[in-house]
């Protein structure tokens, strides 16, 4: 199976790119078959995410949500970096 994209790794691909093309505008797809396209206009942050779920809750309002809230749990989810 094969494994997440780190930080490190994401950053390390993106430095190539930079050297090699320049200062490029970044954009995303919208899904994993590319059935379109959308401008990046937000900067990376940080937060959970439960794979279990597929659901991602901000770092800023993670302790909230997640108070009396058994799914929420520490096990379910992980700290990760959102790239949009």
């Amino acid at each position: 199976m094969k494994e997440p994209v780190t930080l490190e790794q994401h950053i390390r691909s993106c430095q190539k790119l930079l050297s090699k093309h320049g200062n490029l505008e970044l954009v995303y797809s919208i899904d994993d078959e590319g059935n379109g396209f959308q401008k990046i206009w937000w900067g990376p942050g940080i937060g959970y995410f439960s794979d279990r779920d597929s659901d991602f809750i901000s770092e800023e309002y993670f302790e909230e949500e997640s108070k009396g809230m058994e799914r929420y749990g520490n096990a379910d989810y992980k700290k990760v970096v959102l790239i949009n």
